[in-house]
């Protein structure tokens, strides 16, 4: 499946995220990283790894919040950058979908921010 402008952008966002707020050199991120614990493991959209921190970024939408969870088992950071502007304008129902995601990541933010 062919990826929207939108997501490009948010990955091209993501790794500005990297380089100019966390240090990141641009060697040190990836894309389209899947992590693997014995089984197959979830894929991350852009990831940098260094030998300070770990940190993914996820692009989009979130269809499985517990995917969260499975990340910060492997990363220091998770951060999730979401398509706003779509949803408010284009999918009513998603926005609702997704802010029952976001009560739900701020319920576990304490169990998984530094």
């Amino acid at each position: 499946m062919r990826e929207t402008n939108a997501h490009l952008l948010l990955k091209q966002q993501a790794k500005k995220i990297l380089v100019t707020e966390y240090n990141f050199k641009p060697s040190e991120i990836k894309k389209e990283y899947y992590k693997k614990s014995g089984k197959f493991g979830p894929r991350v959209d852009i990831v940098g790894i260094s030998k300070q921190n770990k940190i993914a970024i996820e692009c989009g939408a979130m269809h499985c919040p517990s995917k969260i969870e499975k990340l910060k088992e492997s990363f220091d950071k998770i951060i999730w950058l979401p398509y706003l502007k779509l949803f408010i304008y284009k999918r009513p129902k998603t926005v609702q979908k997704h802010l029952r995601a976001l009560k739900y990541l701020k319920q576990q933010k304490k169990n998984w921010t530094n």
